[in-house]
């Protein structure tokens, strides 16, 4: 496949994987960074390979065959950051553009021998599964945008939206990773903010930040 194409596939996928956006024009416009008229040949021609089910002014959906082909392309993307945080020690603010490049120049071969030489590693650096060989990969049960947890209540950070230099900065000044625990105080006010506890503080997350979050609530003990 062309780069276009694997990038294409890729981000249909993963707006669908971040249950609260959809695979509409505008927001692969945004992703893509291309014309609304290229968006729309791109789908239609991969419509017509059997990738995409396209029908206009609509939700843009992977076929059977167009998930197993991004999921491919996704699964060399995630072992190549992973690879590079663990064994480069790159930061992981700066291994996605890296990632991006890495994944098309990479055979089924090498990505294989990369995820058995990490040990066949389940999460990248920023939360994300990993596909498996066969596409496979654990499931987010129970996740949800810290925006949508309620307040007085125990989550646990399970991945993190990082396409954006100044996310992974505000991540790295208040020490936001994967695993991290947090509780929210109270929800969003009057000035956009949710107030939350974590590494021992009280800090006020923007809304755009509370978006960019994936949580899982953490039961209490009876």
């Amino acid at each position: 496949m062309s780069v276009s194409t694997d990038n294409f596939l890729k981000a249909v996928y993963q707006l669908h994987s971040d249950k609260h956006q959809k695979a509409v024009s505008a927001r692969l416009v945004e992703r893509l960074n291309v014309s609304g008229a290229a968006i729309t040949d791109m789908a239609k021609h991969l419509a017509q390979k059997g990738l995409i089910e396209y029908e206009p002014y609509k939700e843009l959906r992977l076929t059977n065959k167009g998930r197993e082909k991004a999921l491919a392309v996704v699964r060399k993307h995630r072992l190549w950051e992973t690879f590079l945080v663990q064994v480069l020690q790159i930061p992981w603010e700066k291994v996605h553009g890296e990632a991006e490049r890495l994944e098309h120049q990479t055979s089924d071969y090498l990505i294989d021998k990369i995820d058995e030489f990490l040990d066949y590693p389940k999460l990248d650096p920023h939360g994300d599964p990993i596909p498996d060989v066969k596409g496979e990969m654990d499931e987010t049960i129970n996740e949800m945008v810290l925006i949508a947890g309620k307040s007085d209540a125990d989550f646990i950070i399970t991945r993190v939206q990082h396409h954006d230099e100044d996310l992974m900065e505000f991540y790295n000044k208040h020490n936001i990773r994967p695993g991290k625990g947090l509780r929210v105080i109270s929800k969003m006010d009057k000035f956009g903010f949710i107030s939350v506890e974590m590494n021992g503080s009280t800090i006020a997350l923007p809304e755009k930040i509370a978006r960019s979050l994936y949580v899982k609530p953490i039961a209490k003990n009876p």
